[in-house]
């Protein structure tokens, strides 16, 4: 034997010996690559329905989808507010949002009150928009109970106006409501 050959220690694999397969290895990435590809399908079935959901689907309004916009709260003007949108003024509508805490204490007396899509994801760590809020007011001659906090179902005829006072938008959407049920 010559000094510079060095010994083949390990035997050649043998081309008839079968490789053993890990079933807990596969089954394992099987299962974390089912998980992601769901949250993946999820996220994207999501972001579609919203796309393609309208504003006003038969005579319900998506109050969430019709406050998302952005507006100056200082300068803001009708145009600002999207076309889809301002075409729901005049019309009769319901939606669905929560009382607003603010509409707590005139609730005893005017029986006006606003709602907005959330109290508590509507304006978290940010000054709360005009356009996330509907003024509601009766309609003349129709009175109504408002819960004093939860969901409520609105139905009535919703203006699509910006409303300023004190060099701010106070308000975009205003309705006059026919009738309030619990949600």
């Amino acid at each position: 034997m010559s000094a510079t050959a060095t010994p083949n220690l390990s035997p050649a694999p043998s081309p008839s010996s079968p490789r053993q397969t890990n079933w807990a290895f596969v089954v394992r990435v099987g299962l974390i690559s089912a998980i992601i590809a769901g949250l993946v399908g999820y996220a994207a079935y999501s972001t579609y329905r919203m796309m393609t959901k309208s504003a006003l689907s038969g005579d319900e309004v998506d109050l969430l989808m019709i406050s998302s916009f952005e507006m100056s709260q200082q300068f803001g003007t009708i145009a600002d507010v999207p076309p889809a949108f301002r075409a729901l003024s005049g019309k009769k509508v319901r939606m669905e949002g929560e009382v607003t805490p603010t509409s707590f204490q005139t609730l005893g007396t005017t029986g006006e009150f606003e709602i907005c899509y959330s109290v508590v994801k509507c304006c978290y760590g940010t000054e709360p928009k005009a356009q996330h809020f509907v003024k509601c007011r009766p309609a003349p001659g129709v009175k109504f109970k408002v819960p004093p906090d939860g969901r409520v179902k609105v139905y009535g005829t919703l203006t699509v106006n910006v409303v300023r006072e004190g060099g701010k938008v106070q308000s975009v959407y205003q309705m006059e409501i026919e009738r309030v049920d619990p949600a």
